[in-house]
């Protein structure tokens, strides 16, 4: 019997892996996810749920907003330029798919930044247009 349950936690370990085609290495990375205004809109817990499932390491959502480059997927390392474009294109999807996105809102696009920041941390603005 404890084999079993041995196989079935297993299985419940590999297959959101399998399902939603995942890298193996998304739990290296922690994600800061930015809502200004929206962050009691109900709908932002779907969007950090999107991200944990895929396996990423997600912080709580905060109010802050990128008022100068607008909403955006910053990283701090060329070694997370593809999850960084992979949390972009799952956050625009998920933002349209659930109304979030005004004309107010540009798309976000992977950003490296050039300041200090641990290598594995993304900080993702989800919404805004900035000033650039």
């Amino acid at each position: 019997m404890r084999a079993i349950y041995a196989l079935v936690f297993l299985a419940a370990l590999l297959l959101p892996n399998h399902i939603f085609g995942q890298s193996s290495n998304n739990n290296r990375f922690a994600v800061f996810v930015h809502a200004g205004a929206r962050l009691s809109d109900p709908k932002i817990k779907q969007i950090t749920g999107a991200l944990f499932e895929r396996g990423y390491v997600v912080r709580a959502p905060d109010n802050d907003e990128d008022k100068v480059g607008g909403a955006g997927v910053d990283y701090f390392d060329n070694s997370a330029a593809r999850a960084a474009q992979e949390i972009a294109d799952l956050m625009n999807k998920m933002l349209k798919e659930l109304g979030l996105k005004t004309g107010n809102d540009q798309e976000l696009k992977p950003r490296l930044q050039r300041v200090r920041a641990p290598p594995t941390y993304i900080r993702v603005w989800l919404f805004g247009r900035g000033t650039k």
